[in-house]
């Protein structure tokens, strides 16, 4: 499970951090933070993921995307 460690909403955004984690294949610690924009149901945006003390290149950062829409009983 994912913990958020932090969030901000303000002005149809959103931003935060995940809690450190551990990678599932191979035990790294990684770092994600997320940013979003919110639009009637639905919140959309992209994540960054950096591995603990790797040098910082294309190979230790993993970025993508997500969304989530809310559910009307």
């Amino acid at each position: 499970m994912l913990t958020i460690s932090f969030v901000r909403v303000a002005a149809g955004r959103v931003s935060g951090t995940l809690a450190p984690y551990a990678d599932p294949e191979t035990g790294a610690k990684l770092f994600t933070t997320f940013e979003g924009r919110i639009g009637g149901d639905t919140i959309a945006g992209s994540y960054t993921t950096h591995v603990a003390g790797a040098g910082g290149g294309a190979a230790d950062t993993q970025t993508g995307e997500w969304t989530v829409m809310r559910r009307k009983p």
